[in-house]
């Protein structure tokens, strides 16, 4: 009887005892991501964590992120926007970003739009060009959230719903650092 007890117990300890969590000290958690795009949006973490929820299943934790605003140009023959802002990423400076999206029906809107990218496992843009002509949208009635991958390379943007146009089609998006 003993000898059950013992096994029993060992069971139960092992069965509580978990395998050691990978942390990676260069990479931003959800809770941090949360909580800098509700900052960035004036919302709360909530709203946020639902809207990132899916991009955080598929590609994990980014390595850097972007905050910024982009406008379009006040003239209907162009279909671009243009964003700049600052990339961060940890135990780096702050650097510069610009980015321009191609599309289709993006309004001539030229009052800044908020955006925040997400940025994986690249050579993480240093002098680089990310251009991706693919992409996954998820409209919700808060966030809009795009998800481009380029090879290894992913950048998932998210914009106020609110701030752009139902028919707005996002085709390519090219990221450039200084």
């Amino acid at each position: 009887m003993k000898r059950f007890y013992c096994i029993a117990i060992a069971s139960i300890l092992s069965a509580c005892a978990t395998s050691p969590v990978h942390f990676d000290p260069h990479l931003y958690s959800k809770v941090e991501i949360d909580a800098v795009v509700a900052h960035h949006f004036d919302t709360n973490t909530t709203v946020v964590s639902k809207a990132l929820a899916p991009s955080f299943e598929k590609f994990g934790q980014p390595a850097r992120y972007v905050e910024g605003d982009m406008s379009g140009v006040d003239n209907d023959r162009f279909e671009r926007l243009y964003g700049t802002g600052k990339i961060r990423s940890r135990f780096k400076v702050p650097r510069k970003a610009f980015w321009q999206i191609d599309g289709n029906r993006l309004g001539k809107d030229v009052s800044p739009v908020r955006t925040v990218h997400l940025i994986y496992n690249q050579a993480l843009l240093d002098g680089n060009v990310f251009l991706a002509k693919s992409m996954e949208t998820r409209r919700g009635q808060t966030f809009t959230v795009f998800e481009r991958q380029q090879d290894s390379q992913i950048i998932v943007s998210v914009y106020k719903t609110s701030r752009l146009p139902k028919a707005a089609e996002f085709k390519t998006l090219e990221l450039r650092v200084d």
